[in-house]
C-alpha cells in the first residue's frame, strides 16, 4: 500500500537547481506556468452608436429584384436543413479554416488613407475574435462560459494576386468622392471612384472607406447578390485598433460584427423586436431588441434590449452580433461557428481552394495539444516522507516500490490521431552518461475498469534529451513523435514507461488543478495499473503535465511550397512569450539549423541559428507583436515551414 504519505519537497520550479553539467547528470525544473486615435476628417460625422447597414443593403437587393427572394428563402432551406444533420460535427469540429483576405482602402485625404499598421491590426483583431484568443473573453458570464467558441477561421492578408503575383494583401485607390452612399456602392468600382473586387469566391474583400452619416460598416450575405459586390464595408475611423480608430468603436468588431454577417449571421435579436423572431441559432437566446452602449448583466426582460424569457441568465448582448460597444462585446457562441462554417464549406466553399495565401499553410494537418493541466498551474514534484509508507523516492516518476510508468488518461475525437506527446519533466538524474532509455507510450483503456492495457504506439527518448531540456534558460519540456500517427478510440492513455532498476531518478511534473477522477495513473511492479485515488495506491488526485498531440487527418492544399521534408510540432500555440518547436527524432545532433520568423507581410523580422542538442527548441517571442507568423526550419537541405500566432 501507498497510502497515507504526507506531501513534500513542494517545488515550485522557480529555478534550476542541483544541477550537474558532468556525468552524472542531475537536473531539474522550473515553474512553468489602446489604441491610438489620429485626427479625423474635419467633416466626419462620429458614432456613439453601433449603426449596421447589413439589413438595409439587403432590403435595396430585394427591392431591386424582388425574384430573389424565393431563391435566398430557399437557400436558407438548405443550409438549415444541413446544419440540423452535422450540427454536432460543426459545432465541435477542430479543423482550422484560413480565407484569403484583401483590403481595399479608398481615400480622398491622407487621414483616410490609412497605414498599413491599421490594416494589420484588423487582421490581428479578426483572428482573435474568431479564435476565442481575445484576453476579454474571460468576461463572459459563467451561464454562458460553456458556449464561448473559438469558430476555428483564421484570416490571412493575401500573398498572391489574381494574377498570382506576389501583394501585400492591401490595395490603394486615391478617389475624388467626399463619401460613399450604401445606396449605390460606388467604393467597389473602378469607374465610380472606388476599387472593384477581387474574385469574390476567392478572397474576402474589404472595402475601408468614409461612409455617409453615421454608418459603421455593412456585408453582403451569402448568395445574396451580386458576386461583384461580394464582401464587406467598413467606416476607416471604426476599422482596426490603431489609427483612426475612434472609441467606442476602436478595438475592431465592427469588421467581426459585418464579417460574421459575410459568414451567414443575422442581429442576434433577428431583426424583429419584442420578441417575434429570433436570429435561427439554436443557442443563442432569443431577446426583445438590440443593445446599446455597455449594458449591465443580467439584461433580463424588463429592459428594451432584454431576454424573451426573464431575468437568468438574461440577453446576450455581449455576442459579436449585439450592437453594444467595442469593449463590451466578446463572444460567438457554439451555434454561430456551426452556422459560419455551414456557410463557409457550402456557399463559400469555393475560398476553400484559393491560392491567395498560397505558402501561408504549409502543415498538412491540423494538430493541437491538449493536457489535464492548467494554462496558469504551478507544476511541483511531491515525495512521500511519511516513514509507515515504507516508501522513498516520487510520487511521480520513480521510486522505491519500481513503479514502471505513469500516464494521464484523456477523451478526444475519436477521428483524431496521435502524433507525439510533450512532457514536462520535474527532475533527471542518470547514473550514466545520459544513454538510457526512456519510452513515451500511448495505451488503449480496455483494462480492468477502464485501466491503460494495450500499447497503442510508443518511441523512446533518452535521459540526455531529457536533461539537455532541463538546463535550458529556461528549461523546457522534452518532445517526442511517434514513428506514425496512433490511431485511438476516443479515451486513451499518454505517458512515461522507464526502467526503476538501472539508478536513474525520473520524475514527471504534476499538479492538482482542473482535476475529474482517476486522471492519473501508474503502473505497479506487478504489472497492474492502479490511479492514484485508489486507496491503495497514493490516495490522492493529481495529473501529470503531459500533453499529447493530437492531428486532425483533413488535408490543406499548398501549390507555392513543397512538402515538408521533415515534421515539426509547435506548443504552445498560440504562444506568448515563448514558442516550443519540437523537432524529435527529425533532424541530427550536435548540428545548427536556421530559425527564421516571417510575419503576414512576408517581411523577416527574426533569423537566428541554433544547435541542436535536444528534441525541443525553446524559442523567445518578447519583442514580437501580437499577430501570425510563419516560421521556416532549415537544417542542410531539409526544410520545415509551420504557422504560429503570437498573444502577449
Amino acid at each position: 500500500m501507498k497510502k497515507n504519505y504526507t506531501l513534500a519537497l513542494c517545488i515550485a520550479f522557480s529555478s534550476v537547481f542541483a544541477q550537474n553539467t558532468t556525468i552524472p547528470l542531475s537536473a531539474r525544473a522550473f515553474n512553468i506556468g489602446s489604441a491610438n486615435n489620429s485626427a479625423h476628417a474635419a467633416n466626419k460625422e462620429v458614432s456613439t452608436q453601433r449603426n449596421c447597414g447589413t439589413m438595409d443593403r439587403l432590403a435595396k437587393i430585394l427591392q431591386e429584384n424582388p425574384s430573389l427572394s424565393t431563391e435566398i428563402e430557399q437557400n436558407k432551406v438548405l443550409l438549415q436543413s444541413y446544419i440540423n444533420q452535422n450540427y454536432s460535427a460543426l459545432a465541435n469540429e477542430r479543423v482550422i479554416y484560413s480565407i484569403p483576405t484583401v483590403v481595399h482602402v479608398v481615400y480622398r485625404n491622407a487621414t483616410e488613407n490609412i497605414s498599413n499598421a491599421q490594416v494589420i491590426s484588423q487582421i490581428d483583431a479578426l483572428n482573435k475574435d474568431f479564435r476565442k484568443l481575445n484576453p476579454d473573453v474571460s468576461q463572459v458570464p459563467s451561464a454562458w462560459t460553456g458556449l464561448a467558441a473559438d469558430v476555428g477561421i483564421e484570416f490571412c492578408l493575401a500573398n498572391r494576386d489574381p494574377q498570382g503575383n506576389l501583394t501585400t494583401g492591401i490595395t490603394r485607390t486615391s478617389s475624388s468622392q467626399a463619401s460613399f452612399d450604401i445606396s449605390n456602392e460606388n467604393m467597389k468600382f473602378d469607374n465610380s471612384g472606388g476599387k472593384s473586387a477581387w474574385p469574390t469566391d476567392q478572397y474576402l474583400n474589404i472595402w475601408v472607406c468614409n461612409l455617409d452619416g453615421t454608418l459603421l460598416g455593412y456585408a453582403q450575405f451569402p448568395g445574396q447578390g451580386s458576386p461583384s459586390t461580394d464582401g464587406v464595408v467598413i467606416d476607416f475611423d471604426d476599422f482596426g485598433t490603431t489609427g483612426t480608430a475612434t472609441p467606442p468603436f476602436n478595438l475592431g468588431r465592427t469588421a467581426t460584427h459585418e464579417v460574421g454577417h459575410w459568414l451567414g449571421l443575422y442581429h442576434i435579436w433577428g431583426d424583429e423586436p419584442q420578441c417575434s423572431q429570433d436570429d435561427g441559432v439554436a443557442d443563442t437566446p432569443q431577446q426583445k431588441d438590440k443593445n446599446y452602449g455597455c449594458p449591465s448583466f443580467p439584461q433580463g426582460s424588463s429592459q428594451a434590449g432584454g431576454s424573451c424569457s426573464g431575468a437568468n441568465p438574461g440577453a446576450m448582448f455581449m455576442n459579436y452580433m449585439d450592437y453594444v460597444d467595442d469593449a463590451c462585446m466578446y463572444m460567438f457562441t457554439n451555434g454561430q461557428k456551426a452556422n459560419m462554417l455551414a456557410a463557409l464549406t457550402q456557399q463559400r466553399a469555393a475560398l476553400l481552394n484559393s491560392q491567395g495565401c498560397a505558402g501561408t499553410i504549409p502543415n498538412p494537418n491540423s494538430c493541437d495539444s491538449i493536457t489535464n493541466i492548467a494554462a496558469s498551474a504551478t507544476l511541483q514534484v511531491y515525495s512521500p516522507s511519511d516513514v509507515s509508507s515504507g516508501g522513498t523516492g516520487y510520487i511521480s516518476g520513480t521510486n522505491s516500490f519500481l513503479d514502471k510508468a505513469k500516464a494521464d488518461k484523456f477523451t478526444a475525437n475519436s477521428t483524431l490521431q496521435v502524433k507525439g506527446m510533450w512532457i514536462y519533466f520535474g527532475g533527471m538524474y542518470t547514473p550514466g552518461n545520459g544513454s538510457s532509455v526512456v519510452t513515451y507510450k500511448v495505451w488503449n483503456n480496455d483494462g480492468p475498469s477502464g485501466a491503460p492495457n494495450s500499447t497503442l504506439g510508443s518511441q523512446t527518448t533518452t535521459t540526455l534529451n531529457i536533461y539537455n531540456s532541463l538546463i535550458q534558460n529556461p528549461p523546457q519540456p522534452t518532445y517526442v513523435q511517434f514513428p506514425t500517427n496512433i490511431v485511438q478510440n476516443g479515451t486513451f492513455y499518454a505517458g512515461v514507461e522507464f526502467d526503476p532498476t538501472n539508478g536513474d531518478t525520473i520524475i514527471v511534473a504534476t499538479n492538482t488543478q482542473n482535476l475529474s477522477p482517476n486522471t492519473a495513473w501508474e503502473l505497479w511492479s506487478n504489472n497492474v495499473w492502479y490511479p492514484y485515488s485508489d486507496a491503495n495506491s497514493w490516495n490522492t488526485q493529481l495529473s501529470h503535465a503531459i500533453l499529447p498531440v493530437l492531428c486532425s487527418q483533413t488535408t490543406t492544399s499548398d501549390l507555392s511550397y513543397p512538402p515538408n521534408q521533415f515534421d515539426v510540432e509547435l506548443y504552445p500555440n498560440p504562444a506568448n512569450d515563448r514558442l516550443f518547436i519540437g523537432i524529435g527524432n527529425n533532424l541530427n545532433n550536435n548540428e545548427t539549423l536556421d530559425l527564421k520568423v516571417i510575419n503576414m507581410l512576408g517581411a523577416t523580422i527574426l533569423n537566428n541559428k541554433v544547435l541542436v542538442n535536444t528534441s525541443t527548441i525553446g524559442l523567445d517571442l518578447t519583442d514580437l507583436s501580437n499577430g501570425l507568423y510563419i516560421i521556416e526550419i532549415k537544417q542542410n537541405d531539409k526544410v520545415s515551414i509551420k504557422k504560429f500566432q503570437v498573444n502577449h
